[in-house]
């Protein structure tokens, strides 16, 4: 399956320059993965995103068009954390927007969306201190030799799940996918739930863990 996708974006800063344009842009899926099941044959996709949202509008119409598949709901978390080194205040709306419970709680204050907000991202503040480049290393073409900057743009995703990816519960099913990354020994999930249409981000810790030192 390949979905074609019309986005507006601003594109900055992950390929080491800063080249910002706006206007839309395709975004692609291709591949499908299973929504209640492992099957081998539904289980490896690609998300292609031509650039990075300027802004909360920007971002929500392409959570929009492409989170209405898991492996859409995961890039979205990828393009939050990435909005939320830039610009905190947007990111956290980001950040909310693209995540559900257990994630979210209900709050007015600033960074909250729709009448919730992302908590406990103190984990996820200090790791970007930290390891600044941590938004870039689930991007093809980032490598610890390159300093991980991406292929792009246009920026890929590649992602697949396993027999060990899905799971029931009261509140609907969840689904694990794993992304590729030459930035640790293994690749790494990210849980992902249908909420009314789109997917949301359910558990995502390992994506703003270290990576592999800069060689």
């Amino acid at each position: 399956m390949l979905m074609v996708i019309g986005l507006l974006f601003t594109s900055s800063y992950l390929n080491g320059q800063n080249n910002t344009s706006e206007g839309f842009v395709k975004g692609t899926i291709e591949g499908t993965i299973h929504e209640e099941k492992y099957d081998e044959s539904q289980s490896r996709t690609t998300v292609t995103i031509s650039g990075m949202p300027a802004n909360l509008e920007a971002f929500l119409d392409l959570q929009k068009q492409i989170a209405v598949t898991p492996q859409g709901g995961v890039v979205m978390i990828l393009v939050a954390i990435y909005m939320y080194q830039n610009d905190p205040d947007v990111g956290m709306q980001c950040l909310t927007a693209a995540s559900t419970y257990p994630l979210t709680s209900k709050s007015e204050k600033k960074g909250s969306y729709e009448g919730y907000i992302m908590t406990n991202i103190s984990r996820l503040k200090t790791n970007l201190e930290s390891y600044p480049r941590i938004p870039f290393v689930y991007y093809q073409g980032a490598s610890p030799e390159n300093g991980y900057v991406p292929d792009g743009p246009p920026y890929v995703v590649k992602m697949y799940t396993n027999p060990y990816s899905y799971s029931k519960g009261s509140d609907g099913m969840r689904v694990k996918l794993f992304a590729e990354t030459q930035g640790a020994d293994s690749n790494r999930p990210c849980t992902v739930k249908k909420v009314d249409d789109i997917y949301k981000v359910t558990e995502y810790s390992s994506f703003y863990l270290s990576y592999k030192p800069i060689k």
